[in-house]
Order: structure tokens, then sequence, then C-alpha cells
């Protein structure tokens, strides 16, 4: 589970992001031109993220070639639309997804390691634990990187208004 939910998923989310922004020119254009400010893929991932959380998802997954086909696939166009929005992001787009995604990933975390019952079918309870301290993990470290975001963009401003 601890790889599954620690590895798998976000190198998904990454691989696709990583293609999203070598993507430039018409193609770039065609996709911003529904994606205004990034929103659009900021909602997909959260909503990505959200479903693949849900302990019978993780369950149909690894019991249906389909589901799982399903997950690699939604997992990477969500990494990748975001890849491609990456340059259209506002600090408040930005701070609302990693903040979603950083809450979501240290509350299942916490519900995973608190549970006192297998949450999913196909995994053993110390599995369950373990997946649950590397999700409180990333939470965590969403909610770092957010923090030095914040603190490069109020750098950035009063460069900015000496500029000026």
């Amino acid at each position: 589970m601890f790889t599954h939910m620690i590895v798998q998923l976000p190198l998904l989310v990454l691989a696709g992001l990583c293609a999203g922004r070598q993507i430039s020119g018409p193609m770039l254009s065609r996709i911003a031109a529904f994606d205004a400010f990034g929103l659009t893929s900021v909602l997909l991932v959260i909503a990505t993220s959200f479903v693949w959380m849900i302990p019978a998802a993780l369950d149909l997954a690894l019991l249906s070639p389909g589901v799982d086909l399903l997950k690699h696939v939604s997992l990477w166009a969500a990494g990748f639309l975001l890849g491609t929005a990456r340059r259209r992001l506002t600090l408040g787009i930005e701070t609302f997804l990693l903040g979603n995604v950083g809450w979501m990933l240290a509350t299942a975390g916490l519900l995973y390691m608190d549970a006192t019952t297998r949450l999913c079918v196909n995994y053993l309870f110390d599995e369950q634990q373990a997946a649950g301290i590397g999700l409180m993990a990333m939470g965590v470290l969403l909610g770092l990187r957010l923090m030095v975001r914040w603190h490069g963009a109020s750098d950035a401003a009063p460069a900015a208004v000496q500029r000026q």
C-alpha cells in the first residue's frame, strides 16, 4: 500500500507534469483557452487525487485491469494538464491547490493510521499504517513547498516595487 500510494500515484502525476511542461506553441494555446489561470487543471488534480485516496478505489485498481488503466491515465492526465498550467498559476490558485491536496493527504494519512480495522481489503493493517505515515509526510512536504512559494513571492514583490 505504501508503494502504491506514496510512490506509484505521485510518480504518475509527476510523469504527466514533466510531459506537460514540454508542451509549447499552438497546443499550449489551445489548452490555455479552456484553462484560464490553470484553474481547470487544478480542479482536475484535486478531484483525481480525491478519488484515488478512497480505499475502495485502490482495491478496485488492484482487482480490475480496466480500473488500473483508468487510474494510470487519470493521474497522468491530471499531471499533464498541471504541467501545461504551471506558468499560468497565480499564487492564490497555487495556494488553493497545494493547500487542498496537502490537507487531503494529511487527513487521509491520519485516517489510515488511526483506523482500527483494515480500510483496503488487499492490504495488511501494518501496510495501511505505513501508508498513513507516508501520506502525512507528503501533506507536510506540500505545506512546506507552499511556504517556500509564499516566501519567494514576498521576496519578489519588493524587487518589483524598486524597479518602478
